[in-house]
């Protein structure tokens, strides 16, 4: 009998909220093996391009106040 087997044998003798604690539990399981950062690592180079892309956006004056940029956001996905 495989894991998988023996494992559904179990869960036909349980209730269904015993069933659902089970669902649950695995869940958190999977989601666990999950990378919690959905951003992937940058180099060291990437970071100083980076950095530099700001800084001439700076210079040119290509920039919006904290506050503006909040609202807008806000705004667009519903928040205010």
């Amino acid at each position: 009998m495989s894991t998988v087997e023996a494992t559904v044998s179990i869960m036909e003798n349980m209730t269904p909220e015993e069933q659902k604690y089970v669902y649950e539990a695995a869940c958190e399981i999977i989601a666990a093996r999950k990378p919690r950062n959905p951003f992937k690592p940058l180099t060291q180079q990437q970071i100083l391009e980076d950095l530099a892309l700001s800084r001439q956006q700076v210079k040119e004056g290509k920039t919006t106040e904290a506050r503006e940029a909040l609202t807008a956001m806000g705004e667009k996905y519903g928040f205010i």
